[in-house]
């Protein structure tokens, strides 16, 4: 049986530039795909692009797709700090839901930067108006991480709804294998073997972003990032669109949609880190 994952895309740019959207030519051939077999997707876009990208997300809407916010900024949320969290919450979310003319019911930290340390940011979200996140990486990671945080989805005290990265492994050997650059970096039997036996009784996601896709870019060292860091980020793109066209189908719900869903809700438990000692 074909494992069912539902596709996200972070909307960025690689450069981290606001000032152009050489992203978009790199999801050319992912949405002509995806309106091809009818799947839904959710792209969770950056404030500080929407408003030029406003034509294009608009269409991406049209076509039912969904749109979520990556933040406004791409600021991982314990450099921002509570304050300025919800100020760029509040601003990020009003741009959205201006250019959409809906609510945007939906959020993801830059960095999968919710953490232990900013457990602040869930009562926000459900304060500015969001139903769902998908914000939190269970698994240890030098970047941004929670690993005392469900595996599952869960629902915050404040009554936030949970999507976590889905990971394997075991304590610090535990990675989000089929996300981002691991799903084009993992040998094929491995990518092939954790794909066959991810669980598809529950919900599971994928997320990548626009610059996994495009194989015409040259390679140049990011900003802030090393070398190696820098040629992984370019590595094996050529196989991104196949491997994350196996893992999706159009059966598979989306964050919204399985929000709305009080079966799915009912079974879903509490967490509240105030609460949790690890």
């Amino acid at each position: 049986m074909k494992t069912g994952f539902h596709l996200s895309i972070d909307v960025e740019n690689l450069s981290r530039s606001i000032d152009t959207l050489e992203f978009e030519g790199a999801l050319d051939p992912l949405l002509a795909k995806l309106n091809e077999l009818n799947i839904k997707a959710t792209f969770f876009v950056l404030g500080q692009l929407a408003t030029k990208w406003r034509t294009r997300i608009c269409e991406i809407q049209g076509q039912g797709h969904e749109v979520g916010l990556h933040g406004f900024s791409h600021t991982p949320l314990k450099v921002l700090g509570r304050a300025q969290f919800e100020n760029e919450t509040i601003r990020g979310t009003s741009i959205l839901s201006d250019i959409l003319g809906i609510q945007v019911a939906g959020y993801r930290a830059p960095y999968f930067s919710l953490t232990k340390e900013s457990s602040w940011a869930p009562e926000i979200l459900k304060s500015v108006g969001f139903t769902y996140s998908s914000s939190v990486l269970p698994a240890w990671n030098p970047q941004a991480s929670f690993p005392s945080a469900p595996k599952n989805p869960f629902i915050w005290s404040c009554g936030l709804i949970e999507f976590p990265v889905q990971s394997y492994g075991f304590g610090r050997l535990r990675v989000p294998l089929l996300g981002g650059a691991y799903v084009r970096l993992a040998p094929a039997l491995l990518y092939r073997t954790i794909r066959n036996l991810t669980n598809t009784s529950k919900f599971v996601y994928t997320y990548c972003h626009p610059y996994d896709f495009d194989t015409q870019e040259r390679f140049y060292r990011v900003e802030d990032g090393s070398w190696l860091f820098s040629k992984l980020l370019f590595m094996r793109r050529q196989l991104m669109l196949q491997r994350v066209l196996e893992m999706i189908h159009p059966e598979q719900k989306t964050f919204s949609i399985l929000s709305k869903d009080a079966e799915f809700t009912k079974t879903l438990k509490v967490f509240d880190p105030k609460t949790n000692n690890d």
